[in-house]
């Protein structure tokens, strides 16, 4: 099934320059285009959709409600855009879109606060998604996919390997019961 969008990113470049710039010379300008492009732009685009999207009466391009509603619908498909592309590239370039961090629950979470804090300090286009595990929490978590990495996990890691794994620390248990319980 062949689709045609009468709809493009670049119509959508040159709406939001107009309207932020206030006339189409100044959104020549600033997308390094002649204003002849602009204009031819802007009236295919109100032709394709049957709308006018700019009033052209004064000294000031205004947009018209229709055109108002474009605009602001249309800035969320550019950031959209412009946050895949970034996506994109940065897969390409071997950074994930997202990093999912189980932690045990004995880490606490200011910890993992700072940790981000550092890491988004060079990272700002990974997002880091954390969750608190307790006990097999974070092997758990592991297995089922729903981390990429563990912080904390305790003891063995899933049967069958696969995971490689770095010393935190450790940590001294004490073995406690309340004085009434069968093990006192």
């Amino acid at each position: 099934m062949a689709m045609s969008l009468r709809l493009s990113l670049d119509a959508l470049l040159v709406i939001d320059a107009i309207d932020r710039r206030g006339s189409f010379a100044a959104a020549a300008h600033e997308l390094h285009r002649v204003p002849s492009a602009v204009t031819y732009t802007v009236q295919k685009l109100e032709q394709d959709l049957d709308v006018l999207l700019f009033d052209r009466r004064g000294h000031r391009a205004k947009l018209t409600v229709a055109g108002l509603e474009l605009l602001n619908e249309g800035r969320h498909l550019l950031r959209a855009a412009g946050e895949l592309e970034a996506r994109v590239k940065r897969v390409a370039t071997g950074w994930e879109a997202e990093l999912r961090i189980a932690y045990d629950g004995l880490i606490p979470a200011t910890a993992m606060l700072k940790l981000a804090g550092d890491f988004y300090a060079g990272h700002t286009e990974t997002r880091l998604r954390f969750s608190s595990e307790v006990l097999g929490g974070c092997w758990d978590a592991l297995a089922s996919h729903r981390a990429d990495l563990a912080i904390g996990a305790s003891g063995e890691g899933p049967a069958g390997g696969g995971c490689q794994t770095r010393p935190l620390g450790e940590i001294d248990w004490v073995f406690s019961v309340a004085p009434a319980h069968p093990l006192a």
